[in-house]
């Protein structure tokens, strides 16, 4: 019963930080927070992330520092689509 729950514990770290990789975000930070809060921290990293005024991103193209409002990008001229995800 009990290696069911470490299993179980596991396997929520591990999907939790393989979404948040994919959107972008810290691996380990989210394999903790899915270790440790397991199906609720799924269920935030599966959350869209907030619009902040003033952030800055690398363009996905160059990897220059650019605004997270911006829809194109003033280094490459790359069109950005991440307001949707």
């Amino acid at each position: 019963m009990l290696s069911i729950y470490f299993l179980t514990t596991i396997l929520f770290g591990v999907v939790c930080a393989t979404v948040a990789r994919a959107k972008g975000r810290s691996f380990l930070t989210w394999l903790v927070i899915g270790l440790v809060i397991g199906p609720f921290g799924l269920i935030v990293g599966l959350l869209p992330r907030r619009a902040r005024a003033g952030r800055l991103e690398p363009c996905p193209a160059c990897a220059e520092p650019i605004a997270y409002e911006a829809r194109i990008c003033r280094h490459c001229g790359s069109h950005l689509e991440w307001l949707e995800d």
